[in-house]
């Protein structure tokens, strides 16, 4: 998912379901790990950075092994592809982790028609009762064990490309356009892949 989707995506998953979420060291993000836990979902701690030093300091390379841990126990680990302060720009972690565990990596956008944007730096988004919403889920982006450098970044790059045509279809669905999109003209929803797969509700 991308960086805005924090508050909406856990609607996405059917009950009983087992699933982790990586979780920033930031203050902010205690609450978030708290609201997580009581909703069964097991917080992970850390966060990517720009370059290998902050990385380091966010927990990132620990947060790695946490995740590739926890894919291995059976759950599903919730990520956003994007570093902070760096919205609908992929970074180079979840097609790391998707080398190191061979799982492949699914873009996913949960939108509703009634929300609340927020003029944050990722424009984060919470919905309101009463509306209509979306989940989509897009084609499978899948990283060879073996994948070198340029393969890694072709890999970002369809993550990319698929987060941006999820978030598109799904505002689409619900009659809207994407606030945080970076240009909200480059995509047309309805030449997205028909196998592409979209739920809205009334």
């Amino acid at each position: 998912m991308w960086h805005g989707q924090h508050f909406m995506v856990h609607y996405a998953w059917p009950p009983r379901a087992r699933v982790a979420a990586l979780i920033s060291r930031h203050e902010d993000g205690e609450i978030n790990a708290a609201i997580l836990r009581r909703m069964r979902v097991e917080p992970i701690r850390g966060s990517g950075g720009k370059g290998a030093v902050k990385t380091r300091l966010h927990g990132g390379a620990a947060a790695l092994r946490a995740m590739a841990r926890s894919l291995g126990q059976g759950r599903t680990v919730v990520m956003t592809a994007d570093v902070p302060k760096v919205s609908r720009r992929a970074g180079l972690g979840i097609v790391t982790l998707a080398r190191l565990t061979g799982r492949p990596i699914y873009p996913i956008a949960v939108v509703t028609s009634r929300r609340f944007d927020f003029r944050s730096w990722d424009r984060a988004s919470m919905g309101k009762p009463f509306g209509r919403g979306a989940m989509v889920l897009g084609d499978a982006v899948r990283v060879a064990r073996d994948a070198d450098d340029a393969a890694l970044e072709v890999a970002r790059c369809a993550v990319e490309t698929g987060l941006d045509a999820v978030h598109a279809r799904a505002y689409a669905l619900v009659g809207a356009r994407d606030p945080g999109a970076r240009d909200p003209d480059a995509i047309d929803p309805e030449a997205i892949d028909p196998e592409v797969w979209d739920r809205a509700s009334p």
